[in-house]
């Protein structure tokens, strides 16, 4: 007869921690502390309930997984020759380069709970760890239309993110074929 043996690898029953859940104009922000590993992606779940539980997890609504770059915008850092990372709220700092981020696009109103799982080697850590992956208390979320936030203002020119998804709202029609995307725009003010 065969003998099976489960091994666990080393510093993979991990979580994220720190989890934190911001909703306004229409979309939930998420920010969680990433992990060290770099072949780490995260998968985010919302639910009406408490996901406090690994049947309570099942039962969520997946909304879509982000690798542990999510802060960075790629795109700015390109164009600018530096690097750049998200800001969410106009006004705050850019998030610093170990801050997962996911926004959520709000479809209906109502309280959400929110889980953060671990993606390593194609298998999903669903541990949870309330208050620290997964929240304890219920963010509002309201339908609205979304607005765009602030990233910097440079001279004469402002730049800008708007993040799109693949949901529809009651506001906004699905925008992309994948949940959480970022988009910069820049307004360039021209002279008299």
């Amino acid at each position: 007869a065969a003998t099976l043996f489960l091994v666990q690898q080393a510093g993979f029953s991990q979580q994220v921690d720190g989890l934190i859940a911001n909703s306004r104009n229409g979309q939930t922000f998420l920010t969680w502390n990433e992990l060290a590993n770099p072949n780490t992606k995260y998968r985010i779940y919302r639910s009406p309930v408490p996901i406090n539980t690994v049947n309570r997890l099942q039962a969520s609504d997946f909304l879509g997984e982000v690798d542990n770059v999510s802060s960075w915008n790629e795109r700015r850092s390109i164009a600018e020759g530096v690097p750049h990372n998200w800001v969410i709220q106009s006004g705050d700092p850019e998030l610093d380069e170990f801050t997962g981020l996911f926004v959520a696009a709000i479809e209906v109103a109502g309280d959400a709970w929110f889980a953060v799982t671990t993606l390593q080697g194609g298998v999903e850590d669903r541990t949870l760890v309330l208050g620290e992956n997964a929240t304890v208390t219920p963010t509002q979320e309201i339908p609205a239309p979304t607005q765009a936030i602030l990233q910097a203002s440079i001279s004469d020119t402002e730049i800008w993110a708007h993040w799109t998804s693949d949901r529809d709202t009651l506001h906004t029609p699905h925008q992309s074929l994948w949940s959480s995307r970022g988009h910069n725009f820049r307004i360039s003010r021209g002279s008299d």
